[in-house]
């Protein structure tokens, strides 16, 4: 039984992945597809969608899965938004044009991701079991002096207090969708411009928890590490993703692959995935190695011999603040 399931969830994954490939392509120039890891389950990036995003795939979407963390990572380090489409979030049957919250990504089930990729405007997220949507304080203030209408006057059509509201229009507070119903159905005909949508495809209303510190696993990931944080830099370790390490130097993006591991075949896997995803985000990938171990070239990738590590970055550090 156990395997049988196995096997209906990797069908699943594959016609949704299928799925999902051809409606980004429509819509985006770039997408990179990554396969690496092999396994579905253990992988936290499936596509990488021009310098805008990185996705991933569920049928299911488990909770506090590893790859979450991966896929949150990269899109704070990078700059880059981090999106999982997914029908189900703990079995529980996602919202039709609704943005789900969950540990710092956007989560959107399939339906809801094919329409805005057609350019339907998604208003309402979900963040902790209630609804809010996104508003322009400036619009909001503009139509309370429109009406003639003192801060306690509004409040009171809108059931909240002076200072909500004044949170609101300073654009401190997003506003609760039964607060936004009241106000469609106070001013039918102004309310709709109050309000913004989200792009799926940026940082915005993401809440987020704090960072755990970065762990070295190799002694070229503890040089890594102590090198660029003590710099200054944002460094992060992955586990689930086809860079070992990433950071932030400056304007400069680093996807860093160490010296852990040692099947020349898995290893040439992992760094032509490297390749594709510095390629379309623009970042410098750095592995850790000899390139002349390997079974192909990478023009990509600059290779650096681990006794050279901490000066090259050092290098880096020093150039990206000239």
């Amino acid at each position: 039984m156990g395997m049988r399931k196995s096997r209906v969830s990797i069908k699943q994954y594959q016609e949704m992945i299928a799925r999902v490939l051809s409606a980004l392509r429509e819509r985006f120039r770039e997408v990179i597809r990554i396969e690496y890891p092999e396994s579905y389950a253990k992988r936290a990036v499936d596509f990488v969608v021009e310098d805008r995003g990185v996705l991933k795939v569920y049928p299911s979407m488990p909770s506090k899965h590893s790859c979450i963390e991966d896929l949150r990572r990269i899109a704070r380090i990078l700059g880059l938004s981090a999106v999982v489409v997914t029908n189900r979030i703990e079995e529980r049957e996602t919202i039709d044009e609704v943005v789900h919250l969950r540990y710092g990504v956007k989560v959107v089930n399939e339906k809801t991701f094919s329409m805005y990729l057609r350019g339907l405007k998604v208003f309402v997220y979900e963040y902790r079991g209630s609804l809010y949507t996104h508003i322009d304080g400036c619009k909001l203030r503009e139509l309370r002096l429109k009406h003639r209408l003192s801060l306690g006057e509004l409040a009171g059509i809108l059931g909240i207090s002076r200072k909500a509201l004044y949170q609101h229009e300073q654009g401190k507070m997003d506003m609760s969708i039964e607060t936004a119903e009241r106000l469609i159905e106070a001013f039918p005909e102004d309310a709709e411009e109050v309000f913004n949508s989200i792009n799926l495809f940026s940082t915005e209303i993401v809440h987020e928890k704090g960072e755990a510190e970065a762990v070295p696993r190799t002694e070229s990931e503890a040089k890594v590490i102590s090198t660029l944080t003590r710099e200054g830099a944002e460094v992060a370790v992955l586990n689930y993703s086809p860079p070992d390490m990433i950071a932030k130097v400056g304007e400069n993006k680093l996807l860093i692959v160490s010296d852990n591991v040692r099947r020349l075949e898995e290893r040439v896997k992992k760094l032509e995935a490297v390749e594709k995803m510095s390629t379309a985000i623009n970042a410098l990938a750095i592995a850790v190695g000899r390139e002349r171990e390997l079974s192909k070239d990478f023009d990509q990738i600059q290779f650096v011999e681990p006794a050279r590590l901490r000066n090259m970055l050092h290098d880096l550090v020093r150039s990206s603040r000239a």
